[in-house]
């Protein structure tokens, strides 16, 4: 419920969390009491989908909340990470691009069929392994999706 807090160090850490139902004027504070430009200060709907996402994922994945967890992929060069996590025969890969740019990913998975569970986002495996492509500072949560009764 906590979406979309800011504020950085002490005091600027003390700023309130903003409601979807109140106005706010724009923030021209500065922790250090310096003049900065005004932003506008909103509720953030993008981000509250998001976080809403990662809920619901959460909760329909096993193995993202008893899992082990296993390192697939770390280069440090191109600032990409990605780990599974684990349950029986649950899989859940959640990759990470931490880039300005996109990144194309390749990770081990064996499902056929697979979907972003952030992003509604199908997927298809192929030779045992998903190809994503991760926007700039963004992840990926694929889990195996099963192919609908005819």
């Amino acid at each position: 419920t906590e979406t979309g807090l800011f504020g950085a160090a002490e005091p600027d850490h003390l700023r309130p969390m903003l409601w979807r139902e109140l106005r706010y004027e724009d923030d021209a504070g500065h922790p250090a009491g310096t003049p900065r430009k005004a932003e506008p200060l909103r509720f953030d709907e993008d981000l509250l989908k998001y976080f809403q996402a990662l809920g619901r994922a959460r909760g329909a994945q096993p193995a993202l909340r008893r899992g082990t967890t296993q390192t697939v992929l770390a280069d440090e060069a191109r600032r990409v990470y990605a780990f599974a996590r684990v349950l029986g025969d649950d899989r859940v890969v959640a990759a990470f691009n931490l880039t300005e740019k996109e990144q194309p990913l390749e990770v081990a998975f064996a499902a056929k069929q697979a979907r972003d569970l952030i992003s509604g986002r199908k997927l298809r495996g192929r030779d045992g392994k998903i190809t994503l492509a991760l926007l700039p500072f963004s992840a990926a949560l694929v889990a195996a999706d099963a192919p609908r009764a005819q």
